[in-house]
């Protein structure tokens, strides 16, 4: 199915990503990163989608499918797969739907939504934050799409934000961190 297990690490300062080779065992990963003094919060594994070949058919397995769904989830919060502003907030009220189902303004969520920058980034892109003035603006625009969405099962809610993101031109595209070695000018 395209899946694969993933060695990350991430020293604050910097960020690792790479596909294990199938002969590659766990226990010699974790040795590497015990000999070199790593930090447990520096390493870990995950297992993600590795292989998007069209046409992109859909999962009929829900583990298949929650896997794509958090690896999308993932990909766009950390800016691997860019958006706009529109569909960040299209895409924040399905999560808000996933999570915690029908819209409540009484919820503790909403007031974290509204109220915290570091909260606001689990549903909405770094990157895209400053372009509104204030978290609550951000909550005002992500709650009438939320609301939009009563009724609508968890299944479902995920279903529409990997629909939504299959339709993206980068969908299933892999990116390579490049670091010059040389002089290009030979």
């Amino acid at each position: 199915a395209g899946f694969n297990l993933f060695e990350v690490m991430d020293n604050g300062k910097e960020s690792f990503e790479r596909g294990m080779a199938s002969r590659e065992l766990l226990g010699d990963l974790l040795h590497k990163w015990d000999a070199h003094s790593l930090a447990k919060d520096q390493c870990r594994i995950i297992i993600k989608k590795r292989l998007f070949l069209p046409p992109l058919p859909d999962p009929i397995d829900p583990v298949a499918n929650d896997l794509i769904f958090w690896q999308a989830l993932d990909d766009i919060l950390q800016g691997r797969l860019p958006c706009d502003e529109a569909s960040a907030v299209k895409l924040a009220a399905l999560k808000l739907q996933v999570l915690w189902g029908d819209h409540d303004a009484d919820k503790n969520y909403w007031k974290q939504l509204s109220t915290s920058e570091a909260e606001l980034e689990k549903y909405i892109p770094s990157r895209l934050i400053p372009k509104l003035p204030s978290t609550d603006e951000w909550a005002k625009r992500i709650a009438p799409l939320h609301k939009e969405l009563k009724g609508t099962e968890t299944r479902a809610a995920k279903d529409q934000f990997v629909q939504m993101v299959k339709k993206w031109s980068l969908y299933g595209s892999t990116f390579f961190h490049v670091k010059g070695t040389g002089d290009l000018e030979k």
